[in-house]
């Protein structure tokens, strides 16, 4: 698996639009995904995400009693909406800047089918995450795949999620 790494600004840019970060510079559709090349024929999508944060979830040895994290997406599209699942992280390192994490096991299930990924972020001291994820699908979405970014403005409150799906969508 190829991993891609991010300064938080490149980060910042990818995730705001030019009007919800303040730029003077033309302003964008506030349902547009990140400014990055998003590839030819991909579905635009955006919502939110409230999450729940709990300690019932398990550690990086595979033990009991790591944080589980669980998200109800409400999005644009209804094949990404659902309940998000990290409930093992494979690593948590808390540095100068705040806290980096990275969770390979997530999934994203409803009705339809399951998408299945990784999910990696950073936070800085004031608890504000900001990552990104990539998920291929299973059942319905076979075939298919979903990419997004995030950012909560505070940790327990809505992130804000801008991406697209991928791959005969």
């Amino acid at each position: 698996m190829k991993w891609v790494t991010m300064t938080s600004a490149a980060l910042a840019l990818a995730i705001c639009s030019a009007t919800a970060c303040g730029s003077s510079s033309e302003s964008t559709d506030a349902e547009t995904a990140p400014f990055h090349a998003i590839p030819t024929g991909a579905v635009v999508v955006s919502g939110s995400a409230t999450c729940d944060i709990s300690e019932a979830g398990v550690d990086t040895d595979g033990e009991p009693g790591g944080m589980l994290v669980v998200c109800e997406f409400d999005m644009t599209d209804p094949r990404v909406s659902g309940t998000e699942r990290h409930d093992r992280f494979n690593w948590v390192v808390e540095g100068r800047g705040g806290f980096m994490w990275l969770v390979e096991d997530a999934t994203i299930t409803n009705d339809e089918g399951t998408w299945s990924g990784s999910v990696q972020a950073a936070e800085d001291p004031g608890n504000h995450p900001a990552g990104e994820a990539h998920y291929v699908g299973a059942g319905a979405y076979e075939g298919l795949e979903f990419h997004y970014y995030f950012f909560h403005a505070d940790l327990g409150d809505e992130a804000e999620i801008r991406g697209w799906i991928t791959g005969g969508a």
